[in-house]
């Protein structure tokens, strides 16, 4: 039971578990990053392999840690 602190009135809130499918949907996006390759030497390829590194490490060294232990310190 929640109380609204504009009304003062209690309402019931729903707290739902999103992780296992939020994970499962981030695990799927680093797989679909991970299989991305740029080898043509075409103007943007640099960027576009640096931005996939960049991607890929913000996934496997945050989002998906954080996730499976929530309790762990944000870094």
């Amino acid at each position: 039971l929640q109380k609204d602190i504009k009304t003062g009135h209690s309402s019931h809130v729903a707290i739902l578990d999103v992780r296992p499918r939020l994970l499962d949907a981030l695990t799927a996006l680093g797989d679909r990053v991970d299989a991305a390759r740029f080898p043509l030497p075409l103007p943007g390829a640099d960027r576009a392999r640096r931005s996939r590194g960049e991607l890929l490490a913000q996934l496997d060294d945050y989002l998906v840690p954080r996730l499976r232990g929530p309790e762990a310190p944000l870094l």
